[in-house]
């Protein structure tokens, strides 16, 4: 910056070219950041022949980060601008002096509803902006050290217990601490066990692996009482409609959860566990997958995606659904509303996502594609990126205007012949999220354990993967 204020071009490039060796080793061993991405695209726009780059890093930390607050979208926001602008003697990045405290603790809720956290679907709307809703008044610091070793389970679950009141029960399994105010120890320790399922087949397909700290579950016996732990732990006054939500901070999730029953705490799970290989997963397939993998049956290889209420939701709000291009640039914001007229708009986005996930595992391309977008968007040596849609182009072998129309016909394929996976006058979070029973033939039962996807088919024998279920039932 010095070398670029005093106009020495050359050396200002000598040393540019330096940093940029240095943060390639850096990002190599550690992974790409939003920091990272703000520290190498500010000083890009320093550089004329850099500035379209430089702008690039920019935009993408506005449509993928999620724990800048405010002020911070806001200093993001200042740089693009100033970068986009005409050039100046001195450019404002030379000057620049940071505020503090650009970021917030960043809280996933999860409601049946419109809601700040981007999960969507049927049921109740209300109304919350994300800017305003999902941030733990807990210091971020705080947070952080209640995390513990992976190879001290036990203390996490000491921990657990003691934030609860006297007489709750917990057990560890694996790299999950799970607790419960009013359950057995029984009751955790099989809850644990469902969770290690889901997480060894988002391991297995997608390297979403276990953190080197471990997650601790908090398991309620109805959604109600979400909000009363989410009081007593992070001080958080949720607002209405919430089922579950997850703290990346301190590595924790609550949420309703059975021994063989636990789609929403896996849905959280995608949330806290991606971040460890995948930080800057953009809206549409973080939420989408973590939208499908809350109503999905998974294996030791794999995750079984079938027909969901989500299904039925996208296929009330067609007419208000994003194309592909659209969804596929959409940002975290675009997920919420926080006024009446974008409400249809808000859970038409939140439906497609997940419903779109679906879609591209039936065309047998969602690992690939999930990969290309983790490892390609960006590229290695940091000069430039890969858009979402030039990747799905590239795999699908259709421009994206195609790949809109396939997927339409696919959906009205997929539509015909199927009944609503629930009903549209009500039910609860823990039924729509609910992770399935072994599978059965033809259960169609009403109890909370059940999936919503009705008449699965037989379940493989062990060490099998699933069959794909038969969506024309």
């Amino acid at each position: 910056m010095a070398a670029v204020q005093r106009g020495d071009d050359s050396q200002a490039r000598t040393e540019f070219a330096a940093f940029n060796t240095a943060v390639r080793s850096y990002v190599s061993a550690n992974g790409k950041s939003w920091q990272i991405e703000y520290l190498v695209g500010s000083l890009d726009c320093l550089f004329p022949d850099k500035k379209v780059v430089g702008a690039e890093f920019l935009r993408d930390i506005l449509q993928n980060n999620r724990t800048l607050n405010a002020q911070g979208n806001a200093e993001v926001q200042k740089q693009l601008q100033s970068c986009e602008a005409p050039a100046r003697a001195i450019p404002t990045a030379a000057q620049l002096t940071l505020p503090q405290d650009l970021t917030e603790a960043s809280t996933h809720f999860q409601t049946p509803g419109i809601r700040g956290d981007m999960k969507g679907g049927g049921g109740g709307i209300r109304i919350a902006s994300e800017s305003s809703q999902p941030v733990s008044p807990v210091a971020a610091a705080e947070l952080l050290s209640r995390q513990v070793s992976i190879h001290d389970p036990q203390t996490a679950l000491k921990k657990a217990l003691a934030r609860l009141p006297a007489g709750a029960n917990g057990a560890v399994t694996d790299e999950f601490a799970v607790a419960t105010e009013k359950g057995s120890a029984a009751d955790a320790q099989a809850i644990g066990r469902c969770l290690k399922r889901y997480a060894t087949a988002l391991n297995a397909e997608f390297q979403i692996d276990s953190p080197t700290t471990m997650v601790t579950a908090y398991a309620v016996p109805s959604s109600y009482e979400v909000y009363d732990f989410a009081r007593r732990l992070h001080g958080l006054t949720l607002p209405y409609g919430v089922i579950a939500y997850s703290v990346p901070e301190d590595m924790s999730l609550v949420s309703p959860a059975y021994a063989d029953s636990c789609g929403s705490m896996a849905h959280e799970l995608v949330h806290l566990l991606i971040k460890r290989r995948f930080s800057g997963a953009p809206a549409w397939l973080e939420e989408g997958l973590a939208s499908e993998v809350a109503v999905a049956s998974p294996s030791a290889t794999s995750l079984r995606f079938g027909w969901s209420w989500r299904d039925d939701t996208l296929l009330k709000d067609l007419d208000a659904r994003p194309t592909a291009s659209q969804l596929l640039d959409a940002s975290w914001s675009d997920f919420n509303s926080d006024n009446y007229g974008g409400m249809h708009r808000a859970e038409a986005t939140q439906a497609i996502a997940a419903v779109f996930i679906r879609y591209l595992n039936a065309k047998g391309q969602l690992p690939a594609i999930y990969f290309s977008v983790r490892d390609q968007h960006l590229t290695p040596d940091l000069s430039g990126f890969k858009s979402y849609q030039a990747t799905l182009e590239d795999i699908l072998k259709m421009p994206v205007a195609s790949i809109d129309a396939d997927f339409q016909k696919w959906f009205d394929a997929e539509s015909r012949g199927h009944a609503p996976a629930y009903s549209s006058g009500g039910g609860s979070g823990e039924v729509m999220n609910a992770a399935p029973r072994p599978i059965k033939p033809c259960v169609q039962s009403q109890s909370k354990m059940q999936q919503a996807a009705l008449c699965a088919p037989d379940a493989p024998a062990a060490g099998n993967d699933p069959p794909k279920p038969n969506t024309k039932q």
